[in-house]
């Protein structure tokens, strides 16, 4: 469209014009390409300056909706309108450029007044203190730190800054389709979006294109937002949001102030002042997600209401859980709560704040016997099915094109890993502390807590089966830091030269799914204020740079957490007993996954619903038919393969 060449009509196109019923406030300010053609207007108003491009015979179509090229019964003021498109019963068009081969039937007001601001996002507390300046593009890596770093004011200011240079200008990119819809302002749209039957659109970006169309339908009120690639929006509310690539908002979903990472669905709920990293599942009804700031991978079920009242006086409370956080049916959480990695949370209404620092636990609220009950590493040793599937699973999922946000799926992965180093430091300090146990007597199998230990209560909290929950989180680290050294062997044909190791493994953050060292995430933050980074390409430049590395990084990382846990040295013999210890493990990732799977099929009570053993394997099939254990048994021999290949050296 900027390289088309406008002229003014000639006196035979006015007149042709004048007949159909066209009307126009200056014909002088009317100009059209070189090949319009007029026959294609129709009983139309045009005011400001106009540029048609209108040519070319035949039909748009779109699903369902056939209307031929052209524009008839629209009013246009200030509008540009590329070739081939059909621009049908527009009752107010102003201050847009339509690209080629649009369609635009049966629209009340589409109004503009210029460039406008991308949405301002208040996240994680509904004080409004952590502000996110959303824009086209944004990842969930950029929301956290403009919503988590409140404190530092020079960056908070730059990164608005940033994202202020980012204009948004309204426009409709070429091949998108908006029919039905009784009121627009201020939209910016893609290639290839399709709108139908919204009923309003305002202050709006869809950054759709041909490989990613962006969808919105059924009745949704959107202001404010941006709505990433791929995404799909039906029958929704949402004001002040962003939304990412490849997710889907639908069944009336309320969403406000929040933004929602990649991959994610959202359906029947309501959610408030989020910040929800990528891979987020929460589709059912009645499950209400309030100022939080969720790590991804994560699902909320059916009844949840996680934050949906506060403590305090005001409305001011947080909650932050990590990858993997999983609340079960109908569980209510208060402010200000705190979850590590791949938390599950038993069904029920928990009456106080809580402070789960064990990652891969089990939660459960025992009102029979009056206490919090915690069982550690739950998904390593009953669950691992799950750990095992979604892996997998999260990565299937991720059909993006745009990747321009970088994530980690693997749930044993440096923030995970840490945890569960800090996890084994604090059973140990608990059993000391309340069992007066030292290092060279057994492990307490059970430690109670008094209460305000991890919960605001004075209710006792138990943590069950500490010893086998302590064993677990030594399998974990060892299978952490084996697989990593695997990785690089199988790549490169040699284990890795470590040299210096750090003696206390540095802290990693799960910044909105990348998983960065927090040293590398303080120097960025230093380099914006310093101005060595002056955009948030250059800022995106820095993340992909720093996940290029991740791999040795993070390779690193694993040996340094196994040097802190056990004293291990990275030599010829060190690492062969690690590797002669990953072999058993790897067995009993296999053996537990296959078991908490045979649960589903050996259950009695799963047969009652059909009349015959052969019509329950017709439709559930077995446990061998199983996809996900059929890819875990291919990757464990696999490593096995690369196991006995060096220890056979």
């Amino acid at each position: 469209m900027a390289e088309q060449i406008w002229r003014r009509l000639t006196d035979r196109e006015r007149e042709s014009l004048v007949a159909a019923g066209n009307v126009a406030d200056d014909w002088n300010s009317v100009l059209v390409s070189e090949c319009f053609d007029p026959s294609l207007l129709s009983a139309n108003r045009f005011s400001g300056e106009c540029r048609l491009a209108v040519s070319g015979r035949g039909e748009v179509v779109r699903g369902n909706l056939r209307l031929p090229v052209g524009i008839s019964n629209s009013r246009l003021q200030d509008c540009t309108v590329g070739k081939g498109c059909a621009v049908h019963d527009v009752r107010f068009l102003s201050g847009y450029e339509i690209g080629e081969n649009c369609l635009l039937f049966n629209i009340g007001q589409m109004t503009s007044c210029g460039e406008f601001p991308g949405p301002v996002v208040e996240v994680m507390n509904e004080k409004g203190t952590r502000r996110v300046a959303a824009f086209p593009g944004m990842t969930c890596s950029d929301a956290y730190l403009m919503a988590k770093y409140a404190d530092d004011s020079d960056l908070q200011r730059l990164l608005a800054e940033f994202s202020a240079a980012v204009r948004l200008r309204p426009a409709v990119g070429a091949g998108s389709m908006i029919a039905n819809v009784p009121y627009i302002d201020s939209l910016r749209c893609g290639e290839c979006c399709s709108i139908d039957c919204a009923v309003l659109l305002e202050s709006l970006c869809l950054c759709s294109t041909e490989e990613e169309p962006v969808f919105i339908s059924g009745n949704s009120v959107l202001r404010d937002g941006i709505v990433g690639a791929g995404s799909r929006i039906d029958g929704c509310i949402a004001e002040h949001f962003s939304v990412g690539v490849n997710c889907r908002l639908s069944g009336g979903v309320r969403f406000f102030n929040s933004v929602l990472g990649d991959n994610s669905t959202a359906s029947c709920c309501e959610m408030v002042s989020n910040l929800i990293f990528p891979a987020h599942e929460q589709h059912h009804n009645n499950s209400f997600l309030i100022a939080s700031c969720i790590g991804g991978q994560s699902n909320v079920a059916a009844g949840a209401t996680i934050g949906s009242n506060h403590n305090g006086r005001t409305a001011d409370g947080e909650l932050r859980a990590g990858r993997g956080f999983w609340p079960g049916l109908c569980v209510s959480l208060k402010h200000s709560s705190n979850f590590a990695c791949s938390v599950m949370i038993a069904k029920g209404s928990y009456p106080a704040e809580l402070d789960i620092r064990l990652p891969f636990s089990l939660v459960s609220n025992n009102v029979h016997h009056g206490r919090l009950e915690v069982f550690p590493a739950f998904a390593w040793m009953y669950n691992m099915y799950a750990l095992v599937r979604n892996n997998s699973k999260y990565q299937a999922r991720d059909r993006r094109k745009d990747r321009r946000q970088n994530i980690e799926f693997d749930a044993f992965a440096p923030d995970s890993m840490q945890e569960v180093l800090d996890a084994i430091r604090l059973l140990e300090q608990w059993a000391e502390e309340f069992r007066g146990w030292k290092p060279d007597m057994p492990f307490p199998e059970e430690i109670v807590l008094p209460g305000g230990k991890i919960e605001k209560s004075r209710r006792p909290a138990v943590i069950l089966k500490a010893a086998r929950a302590r064993e677990s989180y030594r399998e974990m680290l060892l299978h952490y830091a084996a697989k990593n050294l695997l990785a690089h062997y199988s790549e490169n044909g040699a284990m890795p030269d470590f040299g210096d190791l750090d003696p206390v493994p540095g802290r990693w953050i799960n910044l909105g799914g990348q998983i960065v060292p927090e040293r590398d995430v303080d120097c960025l933050r230093d380099d914006v204020r310093s101005g060595k980074l002056n955009s948030w390409k250059e800022v995106h430049s820095r993340l992909d740079s720093l996940w290029l590395a991740y791999p040795g990084d993070k390779l690193n990382h694993a040996a340094s957490l196994l040097r802190a846990a056990f004293g291990w040295i990275p030599d010829r013999r060190g690492i062969s007993e690690l590797l002669c210890e990953e072999r058993r493990i790897l067995e009993l990732i296999s053996a537990r996954a296959r078991q908490s799977r045979e649960k589903d099929f050996l259950d009695p009570f799963r047969a009652v619903t059909y009349r015959c053993p052969e019509e329950m394997m017709a439709v559930a099939g077995n446990v061998g038919d199983d996809a996900s254990l059929k890819s875990l048994r291919s990757g464990v021999s696999v490593l096995l393969r690369c196991i006995s290949d060096y220890l056979e050296q």
